[in-house]
């Protein structure tokens, strides 16, 4: 609630000014009153689309995120007709080693602008390596299997897992033509608990 608060004080001023700017900007060019009144409008229109938008996502944090939801369990066997679901309920969420991290710091390092050097410190550079590694879809077959590529079916970004001292990555592929990637892929990212320095979690309980 605190949050919607803040979100809505903080709408509020954004407006005033909003309008106050665009008051000022019509007042001094009367010379072209008719192409004025026309942004005024514009600017008016536009802020009540944000006002709209600010209310429908109050509205959506109000209904509750983590209510249950119902979720069907899709299986290979034979279709049950007895209409089974199952729910599962938020139970808790669980900050990484890392996350928590940058949750004590991030305010002191943003005010210092440190977070650029931040991520090339090696404490930074462990976990973010650990964290590259980890979303890895294709891997490479030797003589390059220090590569990886990262595909999240939008981009990709070749990676070189065995350079720990720097970031070495690319987003074209950096490597020659008889480089072959690894059968199977794309592997799907699935962290184990090996990995919670470095990946928070969700708790759910399956009712």
């Amino acid at each position: 609630e605190t949050s919607l608060t803040n979100t809505t004080n903080h709408f509020e001023k954004m407006k005033v000014l909003f309008l106050f700017l665009a008051a000022f900007f019509v007042a001094t060019t009367k010379a072209n009153a008719e192409e004025d009144l026309e942004e005024l409008k514009f600017l008016r229109r536009r802020m009540a689309e944000l006002e709209s938008r600010v209310g429908a996502d109050q509205q959506q944090r109000r209904t509750g995120f983590f209510e249950p939801r119902p979720i069907e369990v899709k299986t290979d066997g034979p279709k049950d007709t007895t209409d089974k679901k199952s729910k599962r309920k938020f139970v808790s969420y669980h900050s990484s080693e890392w996350e928590q991290i940058w949750l004590n710091n991030i305010e002191e390092w943003a005010n210092s602008r440190e977070i650029c050097y931040r991520l090339n410190t090696a404490h930074q550079m462990k976990y973010m390596h650990a964290f590259l590694n980890l979303t890895c879809t294709h891997r490479y077959a030797p003589p390059y299997d220090n590569w990886c590529l990262i595909d999240d079916r939008l981009i990709g970004l070749w990676y070189n897992t065995a350079n720990l001292d720097e970031y070495e990555f690319s987003w074209e592929n950096p490597l020659p033509e008889t480089a072959k990637l690894q059968p199977g892929g794309p592997h799907p990212v699935i962290p184990g608990p090996e990995d919670e320095n470095i990946v928070s979690k969700f708790v759910f309980l399956d009712e």
